[in-house]
């Protein structure tokens, strides 16, 4: 549809004129900062007119962020020529002009204050300047956090992938590697501390971890499961007994941990007659302190006939050890005839 006649007002998509100027051209730009229009149509008030005087200013203007205030940036000269100043003076909050070659948008109006970017490069806040570029670290470097700081990339090298469930470790200087796992498996280092996954020595259930024995005559080292501590005196090397006095006959010093005790002692000398033998665990020497009777202890009530030899052996006896200590392998008899001696053992197996 078309209209003849009269001018299509503004509010219906035209320009309200009857004719324009014969020569419209684009904004141009002049002799130093200020690019300038020639000719340009410019709207005052309800119609779009050719500015043709000084005094039709404020035909350009920039608004505020709030809608309201604005700067008036372009101005008609004396000539019918309408000039724009797009000087670095020009700037109002909300809205900013910047001429070809300007000054940078300063951090504190939202932008850089730097005119290129290093390439690649991560940039750091500082303040109302310019942030500050770092150095980008190797490759298989990550960035860390530094209190008070710039952060920096760290010197180790990390994989740039990693499988699930793998275990991290430095497998060198400043070299982060993957550990693989396995089935059922347990952690472990080498003689030179090379970590890996044992599934030969150790085996995980459910209801805990089955090891492995020692394949080798090696004995376990102090401290471990399985480690003895022992005491032997032979038959007759701490010499003859008195009738119904105790006597040590060998001793063992456990150290912190849950031990296993075991003795056993002999009684010789020729033929022995009396009313009994005893022996057992004691915590003080040449006495029974610390004998559990039926426990830690074991007897012979009487010998009725004349005897070569008396055999007692006291199996496991359970021990919480809480600080190094010294147990007795003491020993008694009561005896009318003979001369009896006595030797044996007292040992300790490591448990817990």
């Amino acid at each position: 549809m078309s209209y003849e006649g009269l001018p299509l007002d503004i509010t219906k998509g035209g320009t309200n004129a009857t004719s324009a100027s014969a020569a419209r051209t684009n904004l141009g730009v002049g002799s130093g900062d200020s690019p300038s229009f020639s000719n340009i149509t410019l709207q005052t008030g309800g119609a779009l007119r050719t500015g043709t005087s000084a005094a039709d200013t404020a035909l350009i203007q920039a608004y505020d962020v709030d809608g309201a205030s604005y700067t008036t940036f372009a101005t008609l000269t004396a000539n019918n020529t309408p000039t724009m100043d797009l000087s670095d003076s020009v700037t109002k909050s909300g809205a900013y002009i910047y001429r070809a070659g300007g000054t940078d948008i300063p951090v504190t109006d939202g932008g850089t204050g730097l005119s290129i970017l290093t390439a690649h490069a991560l940039y750091v806040g500082n303040g109302t300047s310019a942030p500050t570029p770092l150095a980008i670290g190797a490759t298989g470097t990550i960035l860390q956090g530094n209190t008070g700081a710039n952060p920096s990339f760290s010197t180790a090298t990390y994989p740039s992938t990693t499988t699930i469930n793998q275990i991290l470790y430095s497998s060198a200087a400043n070299t982060v590697t993957g550990l693989a796992t396995a089935n059922s498996g347990v952690l472990t280092t080498s003689t030179t501390g090379v970590p890996s996954i044992d599934t030969t020595n150790f085996h995980v259930l459910t209801t805990g971890v089955q090891m492995k024995g020692n394949n080798t005559n090696t004995a376990p080292p102090t401290g471990f499961i399985g480690e003895q501590i022992r005491g032997f005196a032979a038959n007759g090397s701490i010499g003859s007994f008195s009738t119904g006095t105790f006597k040590t006959i060998t001793s063992i010093d456990l150290t912190p941990g849950v031990w296993d005790v075991y003795v056993t002692c002999r009684f010789s000398g020729g033929a022995i007659t009396g009313t009994g033998c005893f022996c057992g665990i004691a915590t003080v020497t040449n006495s029974t302190t610390g004998y559990v009777d039926g426990d830690n202890t074991g007897s012979i009530p009487s010998v009725p006939t004349a005897i070569a030899d008396v055999v007692m052996v006291v199996p496991q006896w359970r021990i919480l050890v809480s600080a190094n200590t010294t147990y007795y392998l003491t020993a008694a008899i009561v005896f009318t005839g003979g001369t009896p001696t006595c030797g044996g053992r007292i040992s300790g197996v490591r448990v817990g």
